[in-house]
């Protein structure tokens, strides 16, 4: 099943950008959904070796939000292609904290009101021209009861050698908003029963005892619109948050950011994901318990449960298990795989054996070690 951040890409692309997309390069687009302008902070010009701020600054009409880096569950984020002097470079956005977008059973991540994405610009040692020449190509999803796929061509002509700043507030406001990383905080997680345990210390002190909001950064992990059971632990944030069930992604390290409520700006964490060792029960699809047995498969595995393979030692041989169909319950996670026997590893196979590749469940259990991963 395709995820419905993937639909709207590709719906994106099917149908282009909106009108505005067609009028002439200027500083300023505008559609009945937003007010869309490139503005620049450059209080000193544009001086060689130093770096000045561009940003796109967002109206939005009441009711439409557009979306954060990781839209959550339905969304698209905004994109930049700058096109900019030689030796000129763009760095990332720098994404103020989102906030979290309900939208039926979907929960996304986003901004609504007036928002400034800015950018870094880093001028080169050598840059001598009267002007800095910049033009920005920006796209944006836009939603309210419906979303509209909608860019710009967008033009701004800095000079060298007088000061802009009419949009300090602006800037200053998302400099305020980005998340900031905390010396002392730390977080760390593992993966159990179908959720990250997640644990977080050196938070704030007025946080302690209120509820905060988790965004990953990472798409396609946790499951967006549920509920987390969260609580404090002295000065530990502790939370379970249930996984996607169609997750996408299993990444060792999740960057993400917390927030607490009234809070501008949230606190920046990269959660190092652990793995947790299970026992859980194998139940077998096609493999008699008394041949099963005759194989040593009551004893432990050779190694774990790794990409859906498995590999049984006995003696001097082993069998490994490849996509056979079997069930794996996790305490009260149960989870159907698909599997069928490779077959031997090494040697003649085990105890002179090959297993049948079908047929009828018999009560066969093995508990091997395993390994659950995100």
């Amino acid at each position: 099943m395709r995820r419905p951040s993937t639909l709207l890409a590709a719906a994106f692309a099917l149908l282009g950008c909106s009108a505005a997309s067609a009028a002439s390069p200027s500083a300023v687009v505008v559609t009945p959904q937003v007010r869309t302008e490139l503005v620049v902070h450059a209080p000193d010009g544009v001086v060689p070796g130093r770096t000045i701020a561009l940003g796109l600054l967002i109206d939005h009409q009441p009711g439409w939000h557009t979306y954060w880096k990781n839209p959550g569950d339905a969304g698209l984020p905004t994109t930049f292609a700058w096109t900019l002097p030689a030796g000129v470079s763009a760095g990332e956005i720098a994404w103020p904290t989102p906030q979290r977008v309900p939208l039926g059973p979907l929960m996304n991540y986003g901004y609504d009101g007036r928002l400034l994405l800015p950018v870094p610009i880093s001028i080169p040692p050598g840059f001598a021209a009267e002007a800095l020449e910049i033009a920005l190509r920006a796209e944006w999803l836009v939603c309210k009861d419906i979303c509209i796929p909608e860019g710009g061509e967008f033009a701004l002509r800095v000079p060298a050698r007088a000061a802009s700043a009419s949009h300090a507030a602006e800037f200053d406001a998302a400099k305020a908003a980005i998340p900031v990383t905390l010396p002392d905080a730390a977080a760390s997680a593992e993966v159990a029963a179908g959720a990250l345990k997640l644990r977080v210390t050196g938070l704030p002190p007025s946080w302690k005892g209120r509820e905060l909001a988790f965004f990953p950064e990472v798409g396609g992990v946790i499951h967006n619109a549920a509920l987390p059971r969260a609580r404090w632990d002295g000065e530990a944030w502790l939370a379970e948050l249930p996984l996607d069930p169609q997750r996408s992604a299993g990444p060792s390290t999740i960057p993400a950011v917390l927030t607490a409520p009234g809070a501008i700006a949230g606190v920046q964490i990269e959660v190092a994901v652990g793995i947790q060792k299970l026992e859980p029960t194998f139940k077998l699809n096609g493999w008699d318990p008394d041949l099963l047995t005759q194989f040593g498969l009551g004893a432990s595995p050779a190694g774990p449960l790794v990409g859906g393979r498995q590999q049984f030692e006995h003696g001097d041989d082993a069998v490994v298990f490849d996509r056979a169909q079997f069930q794996v319950g996790f305490g009260d996670d149960v989870r159907e795989r698909h599997l069928h026997q490779r077959g031997s590893a090494r040697g003649r196979g085990v105890g002179g054996h090959s297993l049948p590749q079908r047929g009828s469940l018999r009560r066969g259990h093995i508990r091997p070690h395993a390994e659950e991963h995100v």
